[in-house]
């Protein structure tokens, strides 16, 4: 397997003929970039909450994020959450 940046499974490494690789990261993208501008929309440092747009092994769209972007927009939905419940 491959480590460090950029592969996180040894299938990332493949290109399969055939497959719309394309299409596959160009819907990555606009998921990832609708999350980025959200975020940076409530001043989070796009340093921290990063969307990265990947296409898989077998052409599904993928989108990469550090776990520490991550778990912050976790605490974000956990706060709207708790707004929601409280009233």
């Amino acid at each position: 397997m491959a480590e460090g940046k950029g592969f996180g499974n040894p299938d990332d490494a493949l290109f399969v003929r055939g497959v719309d690789y394309v299409s596959a990261w160009r819907d990555a993208d606009e998921a990832a970039q609708r999350l980025n501008d959200a975020v940076a929309g409530l001043g989070v440092d796009s340093r921290v909450v990063r969307a990265v747009p990947h296409a898989g092994a077998h052409g599904e769209p993928v989108v990469w994020m550090p776990p520490e972007g991550v778990r912050l927009i976790a605490d974000l939905l956990d706060t709207a959450r708790k707004l929601r419940e409280a009233g």
